[in-house]
């Protein structure tokens, strides 16, 4: 399947099991995670660029990427950035590879989650590399709420809930941010 250039929010194509074929550059925002999606994105002509950023999750929910490198100078930024604050089952997988052919290019892939359950959150970045790139990177991290900071909220009168969803939310914009300085 060939995915126009462009800009989309919350695609369709995020859900299921695809191959997607990118010859320009595509710029996601998926604000809520399918459930189960499995995706194989190949980059396949030189400057072409795949760039997602996840929002948030259901629950429960599986999410499997592979992002191929075939050509030179390619770019991929993959940014997840997750609140849990219920007992989650949270499994995000990413393999990117640089092939042989793909000198010169870039991949970052970012994983963050944020709550009080992350026991059952599992987010695995992987990077293979067979060429030079100019950039390689991936990362992960999951904590919880800071206690001072929800005790400086709630003694400014808002009550535990409301300090949380202020605190996620900045989470959020933070990594938006983020995805957005990166993409340029």
């Amino acid at each position: 399947m060939f995915i126009k250039s462009g800009s989309y929010h919350n695609p369709t194509w995020l859900a299921g099991k695809k191959t997607l074929n990118i010859t320009g550059i595509v710029i996601a925002v998926c604000e809520n995670l399918p459930k189960n999606s499995e995706l194989k994105i190949n980059l396949k002509k030189s400057g072409a660029g795949f760039y997602l950023l996840l929002a948030n999750s259901n629950p429960k929910t599986n999410f499997n990427i592979s992002i191929n490198h075939f050509a030179q100078k390619t770019k991929s930024i993959l940014v997840s950035s997750l609140i849990s604050k219920q007992p989650n089952e949270i499994n995000i997988r990413a393999l990117v590879t640089l092939g042989p052919r793909a000198n010169g290019s870039q991949t970052i892939t970012e994983f963050h989650t944020l709550g009080e359950n992350t026991e059952k959150i599992l987010q695995e970045p992987k990077l293979e590399i067979h060429s030079t790139p100019q950039i390689a990177a991936h990362a992960t991290t999951a904590g919880h709420f800071d206690e001072k900071q929800l005790v400086y909220l709630s003694e400014r009168g808002l009550p535990k809930d409301t300090a949380q969803r202020l605190l996620a939310a900045a989470f959020l914009d933070h990594w938006r941010e983020k995805f957005f300085t990166l993409v340029k």
